[in-house]
């Protein structure tokens, strides 16, 4: 079985970066929070409580999907991914499309035919020897 990816594990971005693209995306940007350390001065002090958890982002996944990709950004990539790349188009014009002979693909594909033309004579004696149990049938 696979592993499950755990929902409530941090991402592995870091949080400048989060923060940029949440501006870029025109999402309101978290401010970062510090956290108060203090300090305890009894070694043997009983546990301290436990506190509550952060609450989760209650903003759909699929919301922040959704605006993250725009029209215009599919739009780049499409055209980018259509245009060919250089070095596509210099080795075309290295190695120019070679048109076989008939010769040639005869001689190469030979076998194709022959294939081709055994399982006909198969098939129609079958299908004679069909017809002739039918109506012996």
């Amino acid at each position: 079985m696979s592993k499950r990816r755990k929902k409530s594990s941090a991402p592995n971005i870091p949080q400048a970066t989060l923060d940029r693209a949440r501006q870029q995306a025109g999402l309101p940007v978290e401010k970062p929070t510090e956290e108060v350390v203090e300090e305890v001065k009894e070694a043997k002090a009983e546990a301290a409580p436990k506190t509550p958890n952060k609450p989760k982002d209650t903003r759909p996944a699929r919301r922040a999907r959704s605006r993250a990709t725009s029209g215009v950004q599919i739009e780049g990539r499409k055209k980018r991914r259509s245009e060919p790349e250089t070095y596509m188009v210099e080795d075309a014009l290295r190695h120019p499309t070679i048109f076989p002979t008939n010769e040639d693909l005869q001689a190469e594909y030979g076998f194709v035919l022959r294939d081709l033309r055994n399982m006909f004579l198969l098939a129609a004696v079958l299908m004679v020897a069909l017809v002739v149990m039918a109506s012996l049938i």
